[in-house]
């Protein structure tokens, strides 16, 4: 593998366009992370903005080859129950076209919940349940006038409240970028994952996850065969064009 520019030589913009999602990884044998280097990934995750500064985030490194087979085989073991109740539900319907459809598309797709087992290292992403203390009394205050409000605002307020329990997901969600980014700086691949979720209880028992915490996210992890930064940039996946998704107004 070629030698990799370190990150402060590399063009931020040349970085954000580069990343893409990986599914295919050097064995950890031939080509292992570092602790060094991951200590560097959770670096720039931790340092993600995050609503009243909480850092909600709970960052889990898995490298035990085994554990990361288990986590995969409960995460295909769940969609496949949830896939065959379906179908048990459909063949008691007679208008079943549009779920046919949907089984159809199923059974290609629930590979993509699982295809992390040979993976060489798995990253859990945890946010905290129940939010920071400020914006749960906030929450509690807003509910408690909901009902004194006029025509309209009731509506107003729920958008409030959704946005307000919704911070912490956005706050790991921006930790997460910041993870694959510097991740790919280093020449490892990254593939956010949130079907495997479907899973949270199982894989949280396997992990001894924390109580006071939840999974919002994996991402199996490796270094890239011939990676080449500058080469990726230029060769990213289609965008939607810049005009057709921003407004400005003056």
């Amino acid at each position: 593998m070629q030698e990799i520019n370190k990150l402060e030589k590399i063009d931020i913009k040349t970085l954000i366009k580069a990343r893409r999602s990986v599914r295919s990884y050097l064995t950890a044998d031939t080509h292992p992370v570092s602790d060094y280097e991951i200590e560097e990934m959770i670096d720039a995750a931790r340092f993600a903005p995050s609503a009243s500064n909480a850092q909600p985030w709970y960052f889990i490194i898995i490298k035990n080859q085994e554990l990361i087979k288990k986590i995969a085989i409960v995460c295909k073991e769940k969609i496949e129950k949830i896939f065959s109740n379906n179908n048990s539900n459909n063949c008691s319907n007679n208008n079943t076209s549009n779920k046919d459809i949907l089984n159809l598309n199923l059974k290609d797709y629930i590979k993509n919940f699982y295809f992390f087992k040979d993976a060489p290292y798995l990253a859990i992403f945890a946010e905290k349940k129940g939010g920071n203390a400020f914006l749960k009394i906030l929450i509690r205050e807003l509910e408690q006038i909901e009902h004194e409000q006029v025509e309209n605002k009731q509506i107003k307020n729920e958008n409030l409240l959704r946005g307000l329990m919704n911070s912490d997901t956005i706050s790991v969600s921006m930790a997460m970028q910041n993870f694959c980014l510097m991740a790919y700086s280093q020449g490892i691949g990254t593939c956010i994952m949130t079907g495997p979720t479907l899973a949270n209880d199982e894989i949280s028992k396997l992990v001894n996850l924390k109580n006071d915490y939840q999974i919002l996210a994996l991402s199996p992890f490796g270094k890239i065969e011939n990676f080449n930064l500058n080469l990726s940039s230029k060769v990213s996946a289609k965008r939607r064009d810049i005009n057709k998704i921003l407004q400005i107004i003056k």
